[in-house]
């Protein structure tokens, strides 16, 4: 376990040019100091014309023009000074903070860079000591968690909806033995169902604190919002539960957070609809996602370390 120190950067679109927009970038070190505004080399053209990325070289590529984006010269030395100056038990927590929709769907989680002293991989958040964490600016305001006796939390297992793509359950068993605690578990959801727990807790005295999903995800497409894959209600085969629909309903339980554990959940494209995790985020305080497609024994890994 790390302690972590914030290094704070924030990327909006600049002046634009002939061939795009510039992309201006701040950052403020975890002593206070800061660095910027500063243009990077990269215009939001080049990026765009990368994505998506599908094979192995094309998110090299990707992943070096964002790193180029995010990490300017003047920022990429504040960076390079915070990570010399750090103990061994201390990582860096990146915090990002994109003023720019059309940014905040680019895929920093890909960041390359010269691989700075201390960081082992040229993808600079595989190193286990360095974190990204996405701010996102919404003016909806959230709202405040209501007074609870007890933790609530719904476990949604939809891990054997699609046969041929049966996975394992993510649920830590132990939490089960805690106390004071509530969990609410479905092991053959259906939005009716899902939708019927969700309904018992918003009339209850206690808010439903925790959403955990384990199952497939739906990436945005067509321009429909994501969704997540669940059992149709009356027959066999699988039907989708859209995330802003999703949002409603935890809104209404006072949800405080939701951990979708599933392929493409905090995806979404240009000219779609808005992956799960955009849908909730603003509505539920924090959300906790996946970008791109996950092995299922590394989400049973993620699930048991958060």
């Amino acid at each position: 376990m790390y302690i972590y120190a914030e290094f704070k950067v924030e990327i909006r679109r600049g002046r634009e040019g002939r061939h795009g927009h510039r992309v201006t970038v701040e950052c403020e070190k975890p002593d206070g100091g800061r660095v910027g505004p500063t243009d990077a080399q990269p215009l939001t053209s080049s990026v765009t014309r990368l994505m998506p990325a599908a094979s192995a070289e094309q998110r090299i590529d990707l992943g070096e023009e964002l790193g180029q984006c995010m990490f300017p010269p003047r920022v990429l030395a504040a960076f390079t000074e915070t990570l010399r100056g750090i103990d061994d038990g201390t990582g860096i927590r990146v915090r990002l903070l994109c003023v720019d929709t059309e940014m905040a769907r680019w895929p920093w989680e890909l960041v390359r860079v010269a691989a700075p002293s201390k960081a082992r991989s040229r993808y600079l958040f595989r190193d286990e000591r360095l974190s990204l964490v996405r701010t996102v600016i919404d003016h909806r305001p959230v709202d405040q968690p209501k007074e609870r006796r007890k933790l609530v939390i719904l476990t949604v297992d939809a891990t054997k909806v699609l046969d041929e793509q049966e996975l394992e359950p993510d649920f830590p068993e132990q939490l089960a033995h805690a106390a004071p605690l509530l969990r609410l578990d479905l092991t053959h959801p259906t939005r009716r169902t899902i939708d019927e727990l969700i309904d018992q807790v918003a009339d209850s005295e206690d808010p439903l604190d925790i959403f955990h999903f384990t199952g497939h995800g739906r990436a945005p497409r067509d321009g429909q919002a994501g969704a997540l894959v669940l059992y149709r209600d009356q027959d066999t085969g699988s039907e989708h539960y859209r995330g802003d629909e999703l949002a409603k309903q935890l809104h209404r339980a006072g949800t405080s957070l939701a951990f979708v554990n599933a392929c493409y959940t905090d995806q979404a494209a240009a000219g779609d609809g808005p992956g799960i995790a955009q849908s909730l985020t603003g509505i539920v305080p924090v959300v906790i996602a996946i970008r791109d497609a996950v092995r299922d024994r590394d989400a049973k890994d993620f699930a048991s370390g958060c």
